[in-house]
C-alpha cells in the first residue's frame, strides 16, 4: 500500500528570512524577476501602463513594498492566538486592516507607498487616493 503525501492548502508563504537567503540563488532570483515582471504588467490591469524607462524603478518599489508585507504577515501570524469562529470574509477583513496598522507604522514603506502612487498618477492619468 502506497500512501501520498498531499498538500491541502491553496497558497504557501514562503518565510521572509527564508526568502532574504534565496535571493543568492540564481533560479529563485529568476523567478522573483518573472514575479516583478507580472506585478508590472498587472498595474495594466488596472490602467496604470509603465514605460520602458521607469520599470526598473518600479519593480524595486513593488518588491520592497512585497517584502514587508510577507515580514508583516509573519509578524501578525506569529501574534495570533486563535482561529475563532468569525468567518473567512471577517479574518481576511482584520488581517488585512491590522496588515495596514503595522505597515503604516514603517516610515520606508510609506515613502514606498508615496513614490509608488505617485508614478501610478503620473502613468494612469488619475489618482490614486481614495476620495
Amino acid at each position: 500500500m502506497c500512501i501520498r503525501d498531499r498538500s491541502v492548502s491553496e497558497d504557501f508563504h514562503v518565510s521572509y528570512s527564508v526568502t532574504e537567503a534565496l535571493e543568492e540563488d540564481p533560479d529563485y532570483s529568476a523567478y522573483t524577476m518573472e514575479y516583478l515582471d507580472n506585478l508590472v504588467k498587472a498595474l495594466g490591469m488596472y490602467g496604470v501602463e509603465i514605460p520602458e524607462e521607469e520599470k526598473q524603478r518600479v519593480k524595486q518599489l513593488l518588491l520592497k513594498l512585497h517584502l514587508y508585507n510577507k515580514r508583516g504577515f509573519e509578524e501578525r501570524v506569529s501574534r495570533k492566538v486563535n482561529d475563532g469562529d468569525i468567518g473567512r470574509y471577517t479574518q481576511r477583513s482584520i488581517a488585512h486592516i491590522i496588515s495596514h496598522v503595522q505597515l503604516m507604522s514603517s516610515p520606508e514603506y510609506e515613502a514606498a507607498i508615496a513614490e509608488l502612487r505617485e508614478i501610478m498618477n503620473k502613468y494612469s492619468g488619475s489618482t490614486w487616493d481614495v476620495q
